[in-house]
């Protein structure tokens, strides 16, 4: 077999990718979220795609992951139906 070299990355290329990193976890929560159509505009991501080649037809996606309605809402209090009675 081959021997393989080690990748070694720069200080700059770590915080680059510390960066992407955190640009991706802020879009993941927005999809998560639900609270509007997905729009992000950082240094590496750009939702929906706005280059010079775009065709200017993209717009705001619109999240159809169903998330666990549990971890979105508080619990309600004991001995309190939804309809306040």
């Amino acid at each position: 077999m081959a021997d393989i070299a080690p990748v070694v990355l720069t200080r700059f290329e770590r915080l680059v990718n510390l960066q992407r990193t955190k640009e991706y976890i802020a879009i993941i929560k927005q999809v998560l979220a639900r609270q509007k159509p997905l729009e992000f505009h950082g240094e590496f991501y750009d939702i929906p795609y706005a280059g010079p080649d775009a065709s200017g037809l993209g717009k705001p996606l619109r999240s159809i992951a169903h998330g666990n309605p549990c971890l979105s809402t508080p619990p309600r209090s004991p001995g309190r139906s939804a309809n306040g009675g």
